[in-house]
């Protein structure tokens, strides 16, 4: 797919809000959407308090980005490809939904400029199936999320140019806090579960091991599990990416674990995750929410999967103090009672598994 144009107008807006009653049903905007659980885990576009300029981009083209957000938010992905998927379109058509291609692929339409390989032409000229079908093959592109973001898009898109995205990065972040109010670090306060807390991995994924004593499992380790184990993501587990539970500040990133510090002075840590997909590092402040690498299979582990632990070391929020950890726990309390008690369900029966 070649460089594209940005000169064609915007076709009528029946057809602009095509398939998408979302970007206006209802008088209520929202900035977060729930999951079971009462779990925030993406931010949704807010049309209560939609700007009418960010930057160089209209509100005519901050509704069509609206629409790519809310789609990505459907489907669950990080804060990373959001921000990718509205760069994209920035680059292709200027946010525009464009019934032609350039010079050098006429062929190509909409506002991701896809080919005929993205379905029927009605389906390219919808923006939020068009969104759908960038961001699933996106997420199928091994590495995406370490990648430059313009290199990611270009994988997806086979642009003449791999930096041609470049230039639209930092507006593409810009546009989704404005319409979300979520950072360029992840989620803002607000769309955190229970104000502070948000679910590690996307909903839909199993419980595979408890907090509390185990039989040997064949690794040497403590018959004694000071965590939580999830796997069982739909569309594998391996390369599903990890998301901070609370805000704080990176104090480890090894290869199979990586910990983030709460202010309020326990420290939650994430095992098993290979180093070569961190996306932060040691002394970052990040946000609940926020994207910290993907689930693996590092150290001592039988299969890809998410040990979640919490160290109760220094704590100082009083929601946390009646939780002791278990004897043979050490300083780790039980994951489980701790989303309870600020207020979230880590393992909700309509959607979680229990396979222990």
């Amino acid at each position: 797919m070649g460089v594209k144009t940005a000169v064609a107008v915007l076709l009528v807006p029946v057809l602009l809000l095509g398939g998408c009653t979302v970007l206006l049903a209802g008088g209520a905007g929202k900035s977060c959407t729930a999951t079971a659980g009462g779990t925030e885990v993406a931010a949704f576009a807010d049309r209560l308090t939609m700007p009418e300029q960010v930057g160089r981009w209209n509100k005519d083209q901050l509704l069509i980005a609206a629409i790519l957000i809310d789609e990505a938010a459907e489907m669950g992905v990080p804060l990373l490809a959001q921000q990718n998927v509205v760069m994209t379109a920035m680059g292709e058509s200027s946010l525009q939904i464009l019934d032609h291609g350039d010079a050098v692929d006429n062929s190509t339409i909409g506002v991701l400029q896809q080919g005929e390989s993205y379905g029927t032409r009605a389906q390219r000229l919808d923006p939020k199936t068009a969104a759908h079908a960038y961001l699933t093959r996106l997420l199928g592109v091994e590495g995406w999320q370490t990648m430059e973001p313009t290199i990611a898009a270009h994988t997806v898109q086979i642009n003449q140019d791999p930096f041609h995205y470049r230039p639209f990065w930092a507006d593409a972040q810009a546009v989704v806090e404005a319409l979300t109010h979520r950072g360029a670090g992840g989620n803002s306060a607000s769309c955190a579960a229970g104000g502070d807390v948000v679910l590690p991995l996307a909903p839909n994924y199993s419980m595979t091991e408890k907090y509390g004593y185990r039989g040997d499992i064949g690794l040497g380790t403590n018959s004694f599990h000071a965590a939580v184990d999830l796997a069982d993501i739909p569309g594998g587990s391996c390369g599903a990416p990890v998301l901070s539970s609370t805000a704080g500040q990176v104090t480890k990133v090894e290869n199979s674990w990586t910990s983030v510090q709460s202010p309020d002075g326990y420290t939650v840590s994430y095992l098993h995750m290979p180093l070569s997909g961190a996306t932060v590092q040691v002394g970052d402040q990040v946000t609940a929410g926020q994207q910290l690498g993907v689930i693996g299979s590092e150290g001592q582990s039988t299969g890809c999967h998410l040990d979640f632990r919490v160290d109760i070391t220094g704590n100082t929020d009083p929601r946390l103090e009646g939780i002791t950890p278990a004897a043979g726990a050490g300083s780790y309390i039980d994951p489980e009672a701790f989303f309870t008690a600020l207020g979230v369900e880590l393992c909700p029966a309509d959607w979680c598994r229990r396979n222990y």
